[in-house]
């Protein structure tokens, strides 16, 4: 191995070492209460170092959920079988996005900062190039999308790119009432969190097949 080539690595690693820190504090303390100097406490390094790898908190706070994207796609994964039609597969994609915000919602949080905030159009194409490059779950709930019309599990005039989108935001639409108001819904409409999933499943096989 080449001297540069060292050099690179050691640099790589340096910043995995860095997020794996700022994953501790942000966890921790919760992203508006995290500060860089903890951050760069908890990696042993002086913040001037820290800020040559991380200008922000918010560019850390994207390479976690650049980790948590990682994470749900192979969670969703998991839940597809090759034997599967591209429906079952869809419906197995939903429930693996469902127990990722169950089982890690550290990194659902930071998934779903980025995709709240307001930032600069140029900062939006680079998330997306860098969602894009990592192949992320919306890539993939598309593709299955496709095999689902090719396969006739899915109606033929379903366009792959606009259906993925909308079964994304429903899924995070479903999400955000269990964040905000399930005690709510449970208490006043006797709605519960099953219930409330079953009839989403019911809803996205209507969409997709009727």
């Amino acid at each position: 191995m080449g001297i540069a080539e060292r050099r690179q690595r050691e640099r790589e690693q340096r910043a995995q070492d860095i997020v794996d820190a700022a994953e501790e504090v942000i966890f921790s303390k919760g992203y508006e209460g995290a500060t860089m100097d903890e951050i760069a406490d908890a990696a042993e390094l002086s913040k001037g170092t820290l800020y040559l790898y991380y200008k922000t908190k918010e560019e850390l706070y994207f390479a976690i959920a650049m980790r948590g994207n990682a994470i749900l796609r192979k969670m969703a994964l998991e839940t597809v079988h090759e034997e599967m039609n591209g429906l079952e597969k869809i419906i197995g994609m939903t429930q693996g996005y469902f127990r990722f915000y169950e089982e890690q919602r550290p990194y659902f949080d930071a998934l779903h900062f980025m995709d709240t905030t307001t930032i600069t159009r140029e900062e939006m194409e680079e998330r997306h190039q860098s969602f894009e490059r990592s192949e992320g779950a919306l890539q993939l709930l598309r593709d299955l999308i496709a095999q689902g019309v090719e396969d006739g599990s899915i109606r033929s005039d379903v366009d792959p790119v606009r259906q993925a989108l909308l079964v994304w935001g429903q899924a995070l639409g479903v999400i955000q009432i269990l964040i905000s108001k399930e005690c709510m819904i449970a208490d006043v409409f006797e709605v519960t969190r099953e219930s409330l999933m079953e009839s989403f499943y019911v809803t996205l096989r209507y969409s997709l097949t009727c």
